[in-house]
């Protein structure tokens, strides 16, 4: 596909003030980095069946969800206190056993491309940490990584990306966002200075990723490539 913007390339209020190219990128880790839907989906199918839950179907009907994740996915049941520690327990387990889908297309060459610019990556997601950490060390590209963030429940990206921002000392006016989802689109509007770039291809369906009118939408990480060095 090619490129899809906004009716203004960038907004005027989301200009690096300083005028200096953006240094900071920050991305979400599955569907972005990962390419975990088709994992995703079989955890949850399992999850949701193990404790007794209402499930989905097809990889189509999990795409179409709202919420995505396993963990909001199970949230969703409303299972108790002590079922959705077990839930999280359970999580965990599985995807500490064998968390190995595949790269998506393209990432590692983008992450060589972007340190040899001099940008720092950083990585905030609801996955779990140490199965970030293990996952990137075999795929030989956890040291392009200056930090990643600690796993949660809740939708608290903005937080996140707060706390990298406070402990590496960048604003959100020298950042951008990558992300999968309308849903961590629309939560990291709250940082009105931050640039928003969707990537198709992983957890959210094209139409409703474009919907969340991320600054820009891209099919690839060439593409991503040429609009950050736009910016």
């Amino acid at each position: 596909m090619g490129l899809l913007f906004k009716e203004k390339l960038l907004y005027p209020g989301k200009k690096n003030r300083s005028g200096q190219m953006r240094n900071n990128i920050i991305l979400d880790f599955d569907g972005v980095i990962a390419d975990s839907v088709e994992y995703s989906f079989m955890l949850t199918k399992k999850g949701l069946k193990k404790f007794g839950l209402e499930g989905i179907e097809t990889l189509e009907d999990f795409r179409q969800m709202k919420e995505k994740r396993p963990y909001a996915l199970f949230r969703k049941a409303q299972p108790g206190p002590l079922k959705a520690l077990l839930m999280v327990s359970y999580a965990r387990s599985e995807l500490s056993k064998d968390f190995s889908p595949p790269l998506r297309r393209g990432v590692k060459r983008f992450l060589e491309e972007q340190k040899r610019k001099g940008k720092r990556l950083f990585i905030i997601s609801n996955n779990f940490r140490s199965v970030i950490k293990r996952y990137l060390k075999s795929k030989g590209i956890l040291h392009y990584f200056d930090h990643v963030s600690k796993s949660s429940l809740i939708k608290d990206k903005v937080a996140k990306a707060g706390r990298i921002m406070k402990k590496f000392h960048f604003s959100e006016n020298d950042a951008v966002f990558i992300t999968d989802t309308d849903e961590d689109i629309f939560e990291m509007s709250a940082l009105k200075g931050i640039v928003t770039i969707g990537i198709t291809g992983g957890f959210c369906n094209e139409d409703r990723l474009a919907e969340s009118a991320p600054d820009y939408l891209a099919g690839s990480f060439s593409e991503i490539s040429r609009i950050i060095d736009r910016l």
